[in-house]
């Protein structure tokens, strides 16, 4: 595990990463958007449960890794490609995570807890700007 911090240094430094996770979130869709691949998989194969799933992954551990390898057994249980392996849509957000994680590795879990649900909100955002209808 990584160092020991005080309780308020913790919250500070988790506090003062909340602008760039937002940021990263952004970065995520714009980047899937300017290679024209399919912004965020079709609802019927990547939910809202999904991401909900992914996000309490992350809540029940301590370890980005784990939640690294949740995204991967969902990936490779996209058979057809329609959902998280959709345009590598799990692997990018595999590598967002990485990143996340390497912002401060003292509250790396915190950080990507965030950025998770971060990313849940642009989901419903990115839908809506799609036309669907999905509610959170």
């Amino acid at each position: 595990m990584g160092s020991t911090i005080s309780a308020i240094d913790r919250i500070m430094a988790i506090e003062e990463q909340k602008d760039e996770l937002v940021e990263h979130v952004e970065e995520f869709f714009d980047d899937r958007r300017k290679r024209g691949v399919t912004v965020i998989p079709d609802e019927r194969r990547l939910g809202r449960a999904q991401f909900e799933n992914v996000l309490r992954v992350a809540m029940g551990t301590i370890s980005v890794r784990e939640v690294i390898n949740f995204i991967r057994y969902q990936i490779g249980r996209d058979r057809n490609n329609t959902g998280w392996g959709n345009n590598a849509f799990g692997e990018e957000l595999i590598r967002k995570i990485d990143a996340v994680a390497k912002l401060d590795q003292s509250v790396s879990i915190d950080l990507v807890r965030l950025f998770l649900g971060f990313l849940k909100r642009h989901v419903v955002y990115e839908r809506n700007k799609q036309g669907t209808t999905e509610r959170s």
